[in-house]
């Protein structure tokens, strides 16, 4: 993972240089949980865990609320 974004549905992953960024991205919901979020944020957990080159994992939410749900 390079400097890269991953494209998901409801989950956005980017990574500048050692710092990898975790974004759910459902703002229309406030970012509530789905199924299909869930999966997305264990998939990007485990992209952001298998890169040896990530130092720092932020998990942040889109718009004005961080998780709902």
């Amino acid at each position: 993972m390079n400097n890269t974004t991953k494209p998901f549905e409801n989950v956005l992953l980017t990574k500048e240089e050692s710092i990898a960024t975790i974004t759910p991205n459902r703002p229309q919901s406030l970012n509530a949980m789905s199924p299909e979020l869930m999966q997305e944020l264990k998939e990007a957990a485990e992209i952001v865990g298998e890169d040896e080159a990530t130092r720092a994992v932020i998990v942040t939410g889109a718009a004005k609320s961080f998780c709902a749900g």
